[in-house]
């Protein structure tokens, strides 16, 4: 298994998967949109769950797993934009534009530039 640190990433949304897990997506600069799976991230004694909520910014140590999904080993906020967090009006543009960023980003295809965009607006 290859493992692999500290890559930033934005968290465009997540899913709940199985008993425990949670699947989030996210785009980064050097892979594009890609997903990842954090074992056990509901469980009330991990450390992963609330570290990948939308519109934070994190660092990611990821190991692959078998197929498309990388599963996640540990989280590092980067970037918590509370403002998009307490401000329903600006939730709901976020919520849009981190929308626009997941269908115009190719999985495993690096795009600096909608990276950038996307990290300004938030």
């Amino acid at each position: 298994m290859a493992t692999t640190d500290g890559i930033e990433a934005i968290v465009l949304r997540t899913t709940k998967y199985g008993e425990a897990d949670v699947i989030a997506h996210v785009h980064t600069r050097d892979a594009g949109r890609r997903g990842v799976i954090a074992k056990g991230a509901r469980k009330s004694t991990s450390r992963l769950g609330v570290r990948l909520d939308p519109f934070l910014v994190v660092r990611l140590s990821l190991v692959s797993g078998r197929g498309d999904l990388a599963i996640v080993r540990g989280v590092e906020i980067v970037a918590a934009n509370e403002h998009l967090r307490t401000n329903w009006h600006a939730q709901e543009i976020g919520a849009r534009a981190l929308d626009l960023v997941g269908k115009l980003g190719e999985e495993h295809e690096p795009n600096e530039a909608l990276h950038f965009l996307a990290r300004t607006m938030l």
